[in-house]
């Protein structure tokens, strides 16, 4: 029976996280056991097939939160009981700076150099919300809902709108439009209608959810008619043309005149209505 502290030194994997979001912090630790005294640890990064590139963080010595605002990257070595050495790398993670980079942890011990890698996979970037959800009235009598979401990676993403009255909850049909920025991350618009006679009971209320692989749980807004706030009216530009023949009816110009005057009249009633 050979002790594994006589053994040659080993380097276990790199641990991190199951998946990289942008903005959030990402710690990478790796230990090395049965390490002499005087091991070395270096951190490197490498996209593609470029020449690795060793990480050199600040030596000023300031506070944790400080350090991840001030720096790139924050390195931290320990040695972990008897001839055990770890090393952490700190960093926050960036859609544009990190995705297709592989790290790598080197140890040096005894004249023995050992490495592992971590690559940045899968990688996401959470969607951002624009503005609220906000509701137009249609010509129509319909209420168009639009939600807009940006910033987001990769591009598939969920989006369901459903209209709840009481206790019954019905899907609505809605259109998406997706739109990738470079060179990485999309923003969609999705609209919905209600029709008028819905909207009708003052407890209908409609509601928009959202999911994406960056994200750890659904997440939704709920709006009513009867929420404060700002509806746009959607009007639509209408042109009349009147032709009088010589057969000339004044009654009949002037019944015609007061029909449209009137739709224009409802038209008004309706957007008032829900001002």
């Amino acid at each position: 029976f050979i002790s594994d502290f006589t053994g040659r030194f080993k380097l276990n994997d790199i641990k991190g996280p199951e998946k990289l979001i942008g903005g959030e912090e990402v710690v990478l630790f790796c230990i090395g056991s049965n390490c002499v005294e005087n091991t070395q640890v270096t951190w490197l990064k490498q996209r593609g097939r470029d020449e690795p590139e060793i990480i050199r963080p600040s030596s000023r010595q300031v506070k944790e939160e400080e350090a991840l605002l001030g720096r790139s990257y924050e390195i931290c070595d320990n040695r972990e009981g008897f001839r055990s050495y770890s090393s952490r790398l700190r960093f926050i993670f960036s859609l544009k700076k990190h995705k297709g980079v592989k790290f790598i942890c080197r140890f040096t011990s005894d004249n023995e150099t050992q490495e592992k890698h971590f690559r940045c996979k899968p990688v996401y970037a959470k969607p951002r919300l624009v503005d609220r959800v906000k509701p137009s009235l249609c010509v129509s009598g319909e209420i168009l809902y639009s939600l807009r979401l940006d910033g987001f990676y990769p591009r598939d993403i969920q989006i369901l709108w459903t209209c709840v009255t009481g206790e019954r909850q019905e899907i609505l049909s809605s259109e998406e439009q997706l739109v990738q920025h470079s060179p990485l991350t999309f923003s969609v618009c999705s609209e919905a209608r209600i029709s008028e006679k819905v909207l009708k009971d003052p407890t209908c209320k409609v509601r928009v959810t959202w999911e994406h692989g960056s994200m750890d749980r659904p997440q939704s807004r709920e709006m009513s008619i009867l929420d404060p706030g700002e509806v746009t009216v959607t009007w639509t530009l209408f042109t009349f043309i009147l032709r009088v023949s010589q057969h000339y009816n004044p009654n009949a110009v002037t019944r015609m005149i007061h029909v449209l005057c009137r739709k224009m009249i409802d038209l008004n009633r309706m957007a008032d209505r829900y001002r």
